[in-house]
């Protein structure tokens, strides 16, 4: 290395700016932090020995002060010390899915048939007007009420109610393992802070409804598509179950609440709520929505017994997908799963 004019400097100052990009790209934010701190001492210990002229028999000049004063490492330390503590402020709540269980219907808290060993999502098939779903062969599974297909990055939804009466619901859901629910399989979600002690909650997914079809035109008849999370009250012990509609089949688009009392509470919302606009059959839509602002304003204006403190909200579990009533046909395509929170710097 050539330390004359500052040139060993300025390629030092060249790397570790090369290193903090690539952990940026490659890393998990909940990741870097250690991996930060190690570059950042690797470079104060490497530039303090040479800048105090241990030039280790080399027999080359020492740094000119003004290159020295021109690398400014305490700028460097200080704006990774503050990327290091933003990291620490966010988490992933969600891991992306790796795999597909099957769920039973009715549900009995146990699942069957993945399609690779260490999946880490599911399927519920509440209400199966059909069959239940055969264990995956390969990457997908069908019957006559419907159609699973993991494609590798993308996963796609298919259900059919050929004799399901207008008055019961059939819902197919993906949703992560949760370790609470099933404890002897690997979780992809991890228990959020509290709401209030959140900066933002970002949820992004995709999705295209790819077929619908009405067979009755019966009024009672309907379907859609949804992503939903699920908050727990940490005080009463009370569910919410927020539902973020999509796209709705023979009904108009609406928010409300859909249970009432505890210790199960829903509520259903829009994604025109969110300024966003609602998918055509055969057009993909991406969503990168927060909703931590949509929530808060829900508690804060319920009206119905709920606690509105949303220091007693944590987020425990997430699903999407569709569920129809009566002889309704639809298929929609997922992808790009990712449920992320920044907390408040305290």
């Amino acid at each position: 290395m050539v330390r004359a004019n500052g040139g060993w400097l300025i390629r030092v100052s060249a790397w570790f700016d090369y290193m903090l990009v690539r952990v940026r790209q490659r890393l998990e934010p909940g990741k870097r932090s250690e991996f930060l701190l190690f570059l950042l001492l690797t470079a104060s210990l490497t530039v303090t020995a040479y800048a105090n002229g241990d030039d280790c028999g080399s027999g080359m000049a020492p740094f000119d002060q003004p290159a020295l004063d021109s690398f400014n490492l305490e700028k460097h330390v200080n704006a990774e010390r503050t990327l290091v503590e933003e990291a620490s402020r966010e988490q992933t709540l969600v891991k992306s899915p790796h795999g597909f269980w099957l769920a039973p219907s009715p549900w009995n808290g146990t699942l069957y048939g993945a399609n690779v060993t260490n999946a880490n999502w599911y399927f519920t098939q509440w209400h199966n007007p059909g069959r239940k779903f055969q264990p995956f062969a390969g990457h997908s599974t069908a019957t006559r009420s419907g159609r699973l297909i993991d494609l590798g990055g993308q996963w796609e939804i298919a259900q059919s109610g050929y004799n399901l009466p207008p008055d019961t619901e059939f819902s197919v859901f993906a949703s992560p393992i949760r370790a609470d629910i099933y404890p002897s399989h690997p979780p992809a979600i991890s228990t959020s802070g509290p709401l209030s002690e959140m900066e933002y909650l970002h949820h992004t997914i995709g999705f295209m409804p790819k077929h619908e079809r009405m067979v009755a035109e019966v009024d009672q008849n309907h379907g859609g598509y949804l992503s939903a999370i699920v908050l727990k009250n940490t005080e009463a012990g009370d569910s919410l179950y927020y539902q973020l509609a999509l796209r709705s089949i023979n009904r108009r688009p609406h928010h409300g609440w859909w249970q009432w009392s505890g210790p199960r509470w829903g509520y259903c919302d829009t994604i025109l709520n969110f300024e966003e606009s609602i998918a055509a059959v055969g057009e993909r839509k991406f969503y990168h929505l927060d909703l931590l602002p949509r929530l808060k304003k829900i508690l804060r204006n319920a009206a119905n017994g709920v606690d509105s403190d949303p220091s007693h909200w944590v987020v425990v579990g997430a699903y999407h997908g569709s569920h129809i009533w009566g002889d309704v046909r639809l298929t929609g395509v997922w992808d790009s799963y990712s449920l992320r929170v920044r907390y408040k710097q305290m």
